[in-house]
């Protein structure tokens, strides 16, 4: 990513990646940076949530998932245009 992006604007942002619908990285910055392996795990569980809305009846989507971690960090993960979005937050104000 270029240096100035516009994840730079998200408060508490340590990290971003960009991704394909297959999981290929698009673009990464920070702690995130170059991180397939977890563009992987993000599309495996997007997968898995979906099928999940899907066996309990709801025809709907998601708008964004929030994966809260216990080493003081969270994973917002939102869906647009064919690209999936995965910001790294610290939980500190």
């Amino acid at each position: 990513m270029t240096n100035q992006s516009v994840f730079d604007r998200v408060p508490n942002c340590v990290g971003a990646l960009i991704c394909g619908p297959d999981g290929n990285v698009l673009q990464s910055q920070g702690q995130l940076n170059n991180r397939e392996d977890l563009a992987k795990l993000v599309l495996g569980l997007l997968y898995r949530a979906e099928y999940l809305l899907q066996q309990s009846g709801n025809s709907g989507c998601f708008q964004s998932v929030t994966v809260h971690c216990d080493d003081g960090f969270h994973y917002v993960i939102t869906c647009q245009n064919d690209k999936i979005y995965v910001v790294k937050k610290s939980n500190s104000a």
